[in-house]
């Protein structure tokens, strides 16, 4: 009787053991899944504060590039808009200066200078009996018989110019006697221009044969037109060189001046000569008036024979170097 107790105590005990166990585990589930929301909403709520930092962030990199942006923008629009400007007030001037001519009656006007002559008159006689309307002759002052070449020159209403040698850059090429150097003082540059000023009258001004290194030394045509400003004369750079300050220095001096826009016969060519003038027609009609340089030679004289009556019947105007100043002032 007694050992039936014992078993029956005994197994009460055990399933008091296993039911403490089975609450014990699960408690201890309870627990942990309870520590886990903690804990993932401890988490969440971290998390969602990196995220907002992150955003901040985000937002003032995109203000920052934005401003980067928009300042560059602008600096490029300045840049442009200078560019812009620079390039309008180019076309702007060439607008003006076509505007102005038309408005001092200068349109569709071509002056043709002649150079280099006085060394063969019979040439001259060929280009006078053409009969042409204005044009401007410039004499070399070493040649000879002037005063009788120029006075036929004179006669037929055309205007001379002093053809003045000046130093080129090829030391080869020999501009003739009392030509002016840029290694002259100014005693001898005065010098040498009273010379070929003395030769002959009538002219209304100068251009220079050669002269390439000479129009391009600052210091020098600065002289030249230190020593010609007080008479009264006008200036026609004929351009050899690109590199010329003649025309610029000039009206620093208040002279007068004109440059060459076209030389018509650096080919030989008759065909050649024509093809240049109707370049000077284009450039006429835009600017109002065109400066072409030819010189005392069969092949020019023919083209213009045949392109002047032609010329003439296209409105085209043949002014002389005075007749263009006098407008222009």
């Amino acid at each position: 009787m007694v050992k039936i107790i014992k078993k029956s105590k005994i197994k009460k005990n055990i399933y008091l053991f296993l039911i403490l166990g089975i609450i014990l585990i699960f408690a201890t589930y309870l627990s942990s899944i309870f520590l886990d929301n903690v804990d993932e909403s401890k988490n969440k709520s971290t998390n969602n504060q990196k995220m907002a930092e992150y955003k901040n962030n985000k937002k003032l990199d995109k203000s920052e590039k934005k401003l980067i942006i928009e300042r560059y923008i602008k600096q490029k629009n300045k840049l442009e808009l200078k560019d812009n400007s620079q390039l309008k007030n180019k076309s702007k001037n060439k607008l003006d200066e076509s505007n102005i001519n038309k408005q001092y009656g200068i349109s569709n006007s071509i002056v043709i200078i002649i150079d280099d002559a006085g060394m063969n008159i019979n040439k001259l006689n060929d280009l006078l009996s053409l009969k042409l309307k204005n044009l401007t002759i410039a004499f070399l002052p070493y040649s000879n018989n002037l005063d009788y070449q120029v006075n036929l020159v004179n006669d037929s209403g055309y205007d001379i110019l002093v053809h003045m040698p000046m130093e080129p850059e090829n030391i080869s090429i020999d501009p003739g006697p009392n030509a002016l150097l840029t290694s002259h003082s100014v005693e001898q540059l005065k010098l040498n221009i009273d010379k070929n000023l003395s030769k002959f009258d009538k002219y209304v001004g100068i251009n220079n044969h050669m002269g390439s290194k000479f129009t391009s030394d600052s210091k020098s045509i600065k002289n030249f037109f230190e020593i010609i400003k007080s008479r009264d004369i006008i200036f026609v750079d004929s351009k050899t060189t690109s590199n010329s300050l003649a025309a610029k220095i000039s009206n620093e001096y208040n002279i007068p001046t004109l440059s060459r826009d076209v030389f018509i016969d650096n080919i030989h060519d008759k065909d050649y000569v024509l093809s240049q003038l109707k370049k000077a027609e284009k450039i006429s009609k835009t600017k109002g008036y065109v400066v072409v340089i030819g010189h005392l030679q069969k092949w020019t004289i023919d083209a213009l024979a045949e392109w002047y009556p032609i010329a003439k019947k296209k409105g085209i105007i043949l002014d002389s170097v005075s007749s263009i100043i006098e407008k222009k002032n």
